[in-house]
Formats: C-alpha cells, sequence, structure tokens
C-alpha cells in the first residue's frame, strides 16, 4: 500500500535527490511536491496525505507558516545545520521528528526509516486512543442485586476492583462489600432509601481480601413495565487515588513542603480555635515571632540548598524547645511562629523565648562548614497585645523587629510604643515611594585620585535624597537600607546609574579629560534577570564608552552561583569595569578573586582609618595591595583623611585613594571647578610637600 505524501521543497537540487531516492530504493510514496507557501497551502486544500516531510526554510516563508495547515496530518521538518532550537520548537508544535539538512544530502539515506517511524507512531497513537475509550467505558464496577439485597450479577471490572470470581460473589447478600462493622450497620441503616429511588454517598467498602477502601456508590431500583420493582441497580468508583490526592492537597494547604511543619494557613486557623477557647475558659495565649539573624548570608555565600538545611535544622531545633501542647510553624522564608497556649504568666513565654535563642548556640552544619546564626523574637499575649490572630501577628512581628534592631539574638515582648515606631517606618517608606515617583534624588560626585601623579582617575557617584519637607539633604545611608528591603532600591539604582552616565558624558563633551564613573550596585539590584541588558541600554542611549564606567559591587553579592559568574563575565565583555567594594569586611578570597573579572579593589575606610594607630590594619592593608598586584588588580583606599594615611598608601604602593583630605562629595556644577584644572596636577600641593 503506498503512502501518500507531500513533499515540501523549493531547492531543485535536494528535489532531484529525493526523486532518486524514492526510484533507487523503490520507495511506495505517492507524493505530491510543494515548492512554496502558497503552492503547499492549495495542495492541502485539495489533497489528504498520510504524512508532510517540510524544508524549513522556503522562497517564500518559512514552514512555521504552514504548520496551522498541516491540521492532524503527522509531519517532518527539515532544517538547515544551524536550525536545531527551530526543529526543537517544531516538534513542541506537533512535529513527529526532523533532520538535519547536510551538504552531502545524507539526511535522505535515514528519511524513509524516519518516515515509517512517524507513520507506526500515529497508528499506534490511535490504536491508543480507541483502548482509552473502551477502557473509560468500563472503569467502573457494576452489580445488580434482588430486591432482598442479593448479589444477581457483577461485571468484569467489580471482579477486578474487588478481588472476587464472578461465581464467588453472585448469591450472597450486598452486605459483604462492607463487611459487619458500623459502616455497615450505617448502610444497611439507609437502604431503604436505594428502595425508595435512590442512593448515592462515599462509603469504605471491603475487598476480598478484607481490606477497606473508599468507593462513590450510586443505587437506584430498576422497575418492570408495571412500575414494579424487580432489582437494584449499583455503581462502583473506587476513589482511593482522589481521596490520596485530596490529603496530599491538604497536607500541602497545612503543611510547609520543606519543614514539614504546620504553615502559615494552618496557624490562622489554629490559633483562631485557641483564641475562642482562651475567651471560653478565660485563659492566656502567646505568640512567638521568630526571624532568623543574617541568614540572607547562608543563601548568598553557600547556596540556597544550604540555606534550606539550614531551615529543616532549626525547625527540628525550635520543636525541641516548646512543650507538647505548643505549635511550631513555619510562616514562609526565615519566619517562624510558636503558639503557647494556658500559659500562666508573661515569663512562661521568656522562658521559651531564651530557651529558642540557647539553641542556636550551638553550630549548624552544612556543606562541611559550621555556620553560627542567632534568632530574633517578639512576643506579643491575649488578651493585653490583642484579642484575634491579625493584631497578635502584627504585634509580635513588630517587636521581633524591635529585637533586630537591637542586634538581634534577643527577645522583646511587644509594648505600644513599639506601634508608633513601626507607623513612622511605615511613613518613611511611603515617603520613599513618593520620592522614586517624583525623582526627589540628587547625585553628589567624589573623586579618586591616581597616587602616581595626583590626577583624577575617576568619579563615584553616590546619591542624596532630596527631601522638599527637609531643610539639609538625607545622605544614602538613612534610606538606602529602607530601599533594599522594600524593592525600591531597583527603580533606584537604576535612575542612579543612568544620571551617572549622562553626567560622565556631559563633562566628556565638554572636553574634560576622560575619567571613569564608578557606580555602586546593590545586590537586590544585581540580582535582576535583566541586568546584562540594563548596563547595554544605559550604554546606548546615554552614549558613553563602555571603558568609562565601573560598577561597584559588595563582596556578597559575588559569592554566589555559576549564574553570578556569567552575570559578570557577561558585564565585562561589554568593556565595563568591575570592583569590589568595602573589600575586607565581606567573605573574599583568592581562590574566587583569581576567577571573576575584577579589575579593581577598593579597601573599607575602616582599615585605612586604622592605618597609623593599629599594626595589624597596616598589615592588612599591606596584604591586600601585595595580593591584588599579584593578580593584575588595582586598589583604591577609601576614606583617606589625613597625610600621614595618605603617605602610607603611597609608599604601600596603593594606586588610587579617596576622601575628604581631597575632596567632599560635591555637585557635579561645584566639581567642574576642579576638573578644568586637571591638565595640571590637581592636588599640587600635596606633591610638593611630604608626599
Amino acid at each position: 500500500m503506498k503512502i501518500k505524501m507531500l513533499y515540501v521543497e523549493d531547492d531543485l537540487v535536494d528535489l532531484q535527490a529525493f526523486e532518486r531516492l524514492v526510484q533507487k530504493q523503490g520507495l511506495s510514496y505517492d507524493y505530491d511536491v510543494g515548492s512554496s507557501i502558497a503552492e503547499t497551502k492549495a495542495l492541502l486544500e485539495e489533497n489528504k496525505y498520510d504524512i508532510i516531510v517540510s524544508d524549513f526554510q522556503l522562497g517564500d516563508g518559512t514552514a512555521l507558516e504552514l504548520f496551522d495547515s498541516f491540521g492532524e496530518t503527522p509531519f517532518i521538518l527539515v532544517t538547515g545545520s544551524g536550525d536545531e532550537d527551530i526543529a526543537v520548537s517544531a516538534m513542541k508544535a506537533g512535529a513527529r521528528d526532523y533532520l538535519i539538512k547536510d551538504s552531502d544530502l545524507n539526511y535522505l539515506t535515514v528519511l524513509p526509516v524516519t518516515v515509517e517511524n512517524a507513520l507506526k507512531h500515529e497508528k499506534d497513537e490511535k490504536r491508543f486512543q480507541m483502548l482509552s475509550h473502551a477502557l473509560m467505558d468500563i472503569k467502573d464496577s457494576v452489580f445488580f442485586t434482588d430486591m432482598e439485597d442479593n448479589i444477581i450479577y457483577v461485571n468484569d471490572a467489580f471482579c477486578r476492583t474487588y478481588g472476587y470470581h464472578e461465581e464467588e460473589i453472585v448469591g450472597k447478600e450486598a452486605a459483604v462489600l462492607w463487611g459487619k462493622d458500623i459502616e455497615n450497620e450505617y448502610q444497611q441503616s439507609i437502604f431503604p432509601k436505594a428502595l425508595r429511588g435512590g442512593l448515592k454517598g462515599e462509603f469504605l467498602h471491603r475487598r476480598e481480601d478484607g481490606s477497606l477502601f473508599p468507593v462513590l456508590l450510586s443505587r437506584a431500583v430498576i422497575k418492570d413495565d408495571r412500575k414494579k420493582p424487580i432489582a437494584i441497580a449499583g455503581i462502583v468508583r473506587d476513589i482511593t487515588e482522589r481521596k490520596l490526592i485530596e490529603q496530599q492537597f491538604q497536607s500541602l494547604a497545612h503543611f510547609d513542603s520543606l519543614t514539614s511543619l504546620p504553615n502559615r494557613t494552618y496557624m490562622m486557623e489554629k490559633l483562631s480555635q485557641l483564641l475562642v477557647q482562651a475567651r471560653w475558659n478565660n485563659h492566656t495565649l502567646a505568640l512567638l515571632f521568630i526571624d532568623l539573624d543574617h541568614f540572607k548570608k547562608i543563601n548568598d555565600t553557600l547556596g540556597h540548598d544550604a540555606g534550606d538545611k539550614m531551615l529543616k535544622d532549626v525547625a527540628s531545633r525550635l520543636v525541641e524547645c516548646v512543650r507538647d501542647s505548643d505549635t511550631v510553624a513555619r510562616m514562609g522564608g526565615d519566619e517562624f511562629m510558636i503558639i503557647l497556649p494556658k500559659i500562666t504568666k508573661a515569663q512562661d513565654a521568656a522562658v521559651i523565648a531564651q530557651r529558642v535563642i540557647e539553641s542556636f548556640d550551638s553550630p549548624f552544619t552544612l556543606n562541611g562548614h559550621d555556620c553560627m546564626i542567632g534568632a530574633s523574637i517578639g512576643i506579643s499575649q491575649y488578651p493585653t497585645d490583642g484579642d484575634d490572630y491579625e493584631s497578635l501577628v502584627k504585634n509580635a512581628d513588630i517587636a521581633m523587629y524591635k529585637a533586630k534592631e537591637i542586634g538581634g539574638k534577643n527577645y522583646q515582648f511587644y509594648n505600644p510604643a513599639m506601634n508608633m515606631a513601626a507607623f513612622q517606618q511605615l511613613v518613611l517608606e511611603n515617603k520613599l515611594r513618593v520620592a522614586v515617583e517624583n525623582k526627589e534624588f540628587v547625585l553628589h560626585y567624589q573623586p579618586q585620585i591616581n597616587l602616581k601623579d595626583f590626577r583624577i582617575a575617576g568619579m563615584e557617584a553616590l546619591i542624596r535624597w532630596k527631601d522638599p519637607e527637609m531643610e539639609d539633604l538625607i545622605y544614602s545611608g538613612q534610606f538606602i537600607p529602607l530601599a533594599e528591603e522594600t524593592g525600591l532600591i531597583i527603580p533606584i539604582g537604576e535612575w542612579v546609574l543612568e544620571e551617572a552616565c549622562r553626567q560622565a558624558k556631559r563633562w566628556q563633551d565638554a572636553g574634560f579629560p576622560s575619567m571613569k564613573m564608578s557606580v555602586n550596585i546593590s545586590g537586590r539590584q544585581f540580582r535582576q534577570h535583566n541586568m546584562v541588558e540594563q548596563v547595554a541600554e544605559t550604554l546606548r542611549i546615554t552614549r558613553i564608552d563602555a571603558t568609562c564606567l565601573e560598577l561597584e559591587l559588595t563582596e556578597s553579592v559575588l559569592l554566589q552561583t555559576e549564574v553570578t559568574t556569567k552575570v559578570l563575565n557577561d558585564i565585562n565583555s561589554l568593556g565595563v569595569q568591575l570592583s569590589i567594594d568595602d573589600f575586607g569586611t565581606g567573605y573574599s578570597s583568592l581562590s574566587y578573586l583569581k576567577k571573576l573579572p575584577i579589575r579593581k579593589l577598593k579597601i573599607d575606610q575602616t582599615f585605612v582609618e586604622g592605618i597609623t594607630q593599629d599594626a595589624s590594619d597596616r598589615e592588612i592593608v599591606k596584604a591586600i595591595i601585595s595580593m591584588s598586584h599579584s593578580l593584575n588588580i588595582r586598589v583604591l583606599a577609601e576614606g583617606v583623611e589625613t597625610l600621614e594615611q595618605l603617605t602610607f598608601l603611597k609608599e604601600s604602593d596603593c594606586d588610587e585613594a579617596q576622601g575628604y583630605l581631597f575632596c567632599r562629595p560635591q555637585p557635579a556644577e561645584d566639581l567642574e571647578k576642579i576638573l578644568s584644572k586637571t591638565e595640571k596636577t590637581v592636588f599640587a600641593p600635596l606633591k610638593k610637600g611630604k608626599i
């Protein structure tokens, strides 16, 4: 039997090779040829084919335009050697297979087998669909009983479900299906409903081996032509799987999949129930809201798998700290909650809270590392701090943040004054949102000085908030942490990057000497999926040369995953320079510096400040400079304020420095007076002195 085929190909050489293959191998193909999109669509309207073989690239379009026209007809796509991604997309769109077209036309040698496999797959699929429909029709168990409820007929599905042979079950009372127990008595008691016209419900039935399983049972009376009841029909559906799924959904809805602790939904229901009991019995109840201190660093440095293991270990320790009557739950992220019902005094809650804090004194072992972490705990009590779920949770949360503010690893009881502080924080957050919308920010710039010739090597862009209600500018340290916490750092960071690049371009166009513009990138901003695209787009719209832009990142941002390394390499490939800010305060090591495209380290000002008083700080600074130079990385010292510090840094071969000794951060227009002198030595008095 010939295979009716539509062969879509516009290349005459390839078509002739196909025709030679058919003739040479004597293939039973009755084929039409479509050489264009329009011609192929016309053939599909007039003919029905067993299979379609189509080249992807046609003279007037691509096979993508034909997929809808193929309908249910199986098709094979032929693509060029560079079109593998397109072929995969075609498979998702319904293609049975694809072939890669090569210059030697070797793909034609496997075409017959590919066609045969595709047609066999199509035939098997149709047979499977027919079989599936048949199974659907007979999947339920069917049995009939006489009016005394003796079984007179069962189908094959019944025998499979219950485990009986037909001859074993016919003639027995239907009650054998549910056994002689309480369920049996219940089903017998409602049996008259079946006689009156119908019975439907969920029950437990018993198999031949004695095992119980849940069923959906429907029973109805069958009457003859004279409306006389002659039998009762029963249809049974095994709902074991459905019940298991319901149990799983119930578990997912009420329990945390990672720690197996109750979740927020369960906690809300549980606390609401306990509050009803507490009101009725005039009991006191306490709520502990627990948040891990600096948990984010675990994820950032050791990875999310290690973070997940710590959360599970934390859950185990919390359970060990409480009484059997208490409830421990994971509220999400690194937040946990404990309900303490029936406490007699506040000290009872304090005892549990202290026990929790002390449970963190032992290190957690993660990936072979011993890691320490603390917990901040807020405590609210019923009825003094609230009489409903929302109030108690909110006030415990407020108390927890107070515990964090004073250093973490402690517990705090809620008091109304905390609510006022939380309100003020909310007001600040709302003002910051308005500031983002109204662009109430300005940039100041601080020069970075080359210590070889004291010329300006670059500028660091520093953000200030120009709050219209405040007389003075608000420095970044007063609002950036809140911006990080709320996510507002994303639009703020995007604005800073673009504005700093625009200013650098203005200075270039004004004829000032070329210098780098250094911009701080927050961890949250860096982790945006489009970070590389954002940088590239900023360079495009501001028309600044990529080599004039330097992005500063903290150490904790860099110590993450392979994705981090790829992002850094992609940014570096744009020509943008990368530097590490506040070096020495995080988790830096030679091993990762060797792998990342870092071109500059900025020594944290705490080490620079101690140069003149602390020998260990001097040795640390020397070691950082020496290490960096061995890796061909430049070094900049931050916070330079005295000639003594500058002298030491220059003698230690530090490359660059910035600080109040040279210049405070200033608006762009004020700095232009300094920039105008860059053809000369900028800080000549220093160079003529002891330096």
